[in-house]
């Protein structure tokens, strides 16, 4: 491994080219080893010819979108993102994997942040999170993309705790939650710890200056945002492919079932790395609206098997076949920028406001059933106290109390 992979990136002749394959000389180098260009085990995975095939077939078009590349940063520097629309088309063709680690940074405002708080990360390392944090984030070490040949060793598991504890002490209030784990591995695999922590406080906090990046409430207790785009994800889909949303109604599925983890995760956990990458691209960019455009276009690229279904299990079965299977990132993206019709950021934020309104008046009126339970539940100790202690007859009342804690309990659930 390069001393650039091991400082978290893919070196020049690894990657050289957008979602490339490796290279040597110049040369297209067929893989034999056990482990993908990010590192992921082949032998279990049955795809994984698939994708060699695949991304051997997309070596003229990724070269094209390389050289283009090329000419971008010989005429411009760096990337200017007070400006995106400038960069927004090369983006969404594919960030060159040996700039991916540096300009997810840079677009995402992550770099910013780091530039703006010198030695803040080192710091965070040199204190430990809540115990109860800490053991936690500990059990899911190892279950991390155990395929990974990155985090089969100590050094890789050492990095991704790093990370995963300096971000519990910066924010003790979010911490840690599940799936923050695998998005913090994937980031390692492009970028050193530092720069996946500051990625991690982008995602999971935003920032004045970068709006785009609005995930925070999918990491607060109750998850209100991942609730709330869920329901604009349900809505757009209604317009986009209403074969697929009438399937869904008619199945009465819920698409929280479905789009938890894949929102909650930015897809790491549930599509092939290759692909996941390429989504992230645009996403760092653009922003959350990414996470609405790929999953509409996942649905639109599956709208005949799952338009048939007519139960749970055929929706579920159907989703669970196709995720892993969708390796052409390159026909995903189109159809999500191209194929969908228009997705304006005004139509999602209206969407997000309306949503938000309902899901913060269920909230409150969950809080006030629990209020309620409380004290129909408290009285119904004092008059059992009383009961016990001979005083007046209070059956009548014990089981008025009952019957509305029943109710209460129905509601509530």
């Amino acid at each position: 491994m390069s001393e650039e992979q091991k400082q978290g990136g893919h070196s020049e002749n690894g990657a050289d080219d957008a979602n490339g394959y490796d290279r040597n000389g110049g040369r297209l180098q067929r893989r034999t080893s056990n482990f993908d260009k990010y590192g992921f085990s082949t032998e279990s995975d049955d795809m994984a010819a698939d994708k060699q095939q695949y991304l051997e077939n997309f070596q003229p078009t990724a070269r094209r979108r390389s050289a283009r590349w090329a000419k971008f940063f010989e005429k411009n520097g760096e990337i200017d993102i007070s400006t995106p629309e400038k960069v927004k088309a090369l983006v969404r063709k594919g960030i060159p994997d040996a700039k991916r680690g540096e300009l997810w940074q840079v677009c995402s405002g992550a770099r910013e942040r780091q530039l703006e708080n010198p030695g803040y990360f080192a710091k965070l390392t040199e204190k430990s999170p809540d115990p109860a944090i800490a053991d936690q984030i500990e059990l899911d070490l190892q279950r991390t993309f155990p395929s990974n040949r990155e985090f089969r060793t100590d050094d890789g598991i050492n990095k991704l705790r790093t990370v995963l504890r300096a971000f519990a002490v910066h924010n003790p209030t979010v911490a840690y939650c599940q799936s923050m784990n695998f998005i913090v591995a994937l980031l390692l695999l492009f970028m050193p710890p530092e720069g996946a922590f500051w990625m991690l406080v982008q995602i999971v906090e935003g920032s004045p200056h970068h709006h785009h990046m609005v995930f925070k409430g999918y990491y607060e207790e109750g998850m209100p945002m991942l609730k709330v785009d869920v329901r604009v994800l349900s809505a757009l889909l209604e317009k986009k492919v209403p074969k697929v949303f009438a399937a869904l109604k008619r199945c009465h599925i819920d698409l929280v079932w479905i789009c938890s983890d894949w929102f909650m995760s930015l897809f790491s956990v549930t599509l092939p790395a290759t692909t996941v990458v390429r989504i992230w691209d645009s996403l760092f960019l653009e922003g959350y609206k990414i996470l609405f455009r790929v999953s509409i276009a996942l649905f639109k690229m599956n709208e005949a098997v799952l338009a048939k279904a007519t139960s749970l299990d055929q929706v579920m079965e159907a989703v669970k076949g196709f995720l892993p299977k969708t390796i052409d990132f390159d026909a995903l993206m189109k159809i999500g920028f191209r194929k969908i019709g228009s997705l304006s950021k005004s139509e999602t934020n209206r969407l997000r406001e309306v949503f938000l309104r309902q899901v913060e008046e269920e909230r409150e009126e969950n809080r006030r059933r629990r209020e309620q339970l409380r004290q129909i539940q408290q009285e119904k100790q004092e008059q059992q106290a009383k009961a016990e202690a001979s005083q007046p007859i209070t059956a009548p009342r014990l089981e008025q109390l009952a019957e509305d804690e029943r109710s209460v309990h129905y509601v509530f659930n």
